[in-house]
């Protein structure tokens, strides 16, 4: 997604709320949250996830840090739901991590990833093999 792009689908965000030092909120109208966190692994751990997903084959490279989205939307009936979340999918009946947007923590791939949801929340689109 092209940087004027991004700064479009930003201009939804009415408000962001730092929650911990590696948490925020980011408010879009009055029924979409997206939650941002920032993940930091432990490379020397055989054990850490990043490792077990190399070793496994999901992953080609393993990263310092990574960025977890959850949304929270709620629709017409109060119901909340994680709809609009560019980095998960379903396969089968197992919800996991679109690893296409498995990426590094920087303030652009934030940017980038609160902006892709925004445009699906905007467009009203799901993804395909969506969770909700």
């Amino acid at each position: 997604m092209k940087s004027t792009t991004i700064d479009k689908y930003l201009k939804y965000v009415n408000k962001i709320e730092q929650i911990a030092q590696t948490r925020w909120y980011y408010y879009v109208n009055n029924n979409f949250i997206i939650e941002v966190s920032i993940c930091e692994h432990n490379l020397s751990n055989p054990n850490d996830l990043m490792n077990i997903w190399k070793q496994h084959g999901f992953i080609d490279e393993v990263k310092d840090t990574h960025i977890n989205i959850n949304t929270f939307y709620t629709n017409e009936k109060g119901e909340c739901i994680g709809k609009y979340n560019i980095t998960e999918c379903r396969k089968g009946t197992r919800q996991v991590i679109e690893i296409d947007y498995l990426l590094d923590a920087t303030d652009k791939n934030i940017k980038l990833l609160v902006a892709e949801c925004i445009r699906l929340y905007v467009k009203g689109e799901r993804l395909q093999n969506a969770y909700a």
